[in-house]
């Protein structure tokens, strides 16, 4: 579910040795989805699942501190929180 540092070392080799790398947008799979995952996340496309929350003031909570942490960091924050919705998982627009 996570990348590690050692994963996108792994994937950053093979990228420099013109090898395909091949990464499954998490949001998309029947796997990530109630009960096995909360139903607010805060998420992020680059990282994946940054936390999962009950309601929806933790995970706001939650991408506003993810948000913080980036750009102290000075990288460009790419989290959201979402909302499963009985098919699918919806932007909140928030963050």
């Amino acid at each position: 579910q996570y990348l590690t540092k050692s994963d996108m070392a792994i994937i950053a080799k093979a990228l420099d040795a013109k090898k395909t790398a091949i990464l499954i947008e998490a949001l998309k799979m029947p796997s990530f989805r109630p009960p096995a995952v909360k139903p607010f996340i805060t998420y992020c496309a680059v990282v994946g699942l940054i936390s999962e929350h009950d309601d929806l003031e933790e995970a706001k909570q939650a991408c506003a501190e993810h948000v913080e942490l980036m750009n102290r960091e000075g990288l460009t924050p790419t989290v959201a929180t979402y909302e499963w919705r009985g098919t699918k998982w919806h932007d909140l627009g928030l963050c």
